[in-house]
């Protein structure tokens, strides 16, 4: 091999597994998005249960119960 070949043998070594690197940074740059923001929606969520639950509690407490 001349050093021209052995370089660009290289270089095209380089790009096919760089580019899969590259790809691979953006999918799990991706997927690290997707887990935050179901994340913040899975707190949303429990948030809005407790409040929920708090407002039943309140509901029950203050209702007399009914004689039939």
């Amino acid at each position: 091999l001349t050093i021209g070949q052995a370089f660009d043998l290289a270089y095209r070594k380089f790009l096919e597994s760089g580019g899969k690197d590259v790809e691979t940074r953006k999918q799990i740059a991706g997927l690290q998005k997707r887990i935050q923001d179901l994340e913040t929606e899975n707190m949303e969520l429990k948030n809005k249960v407790q409040d929920l639950e708090n407002q039943l509690r309140i509901t029950q407490v203050s209702t007399p119960p009914v004689s039939i």
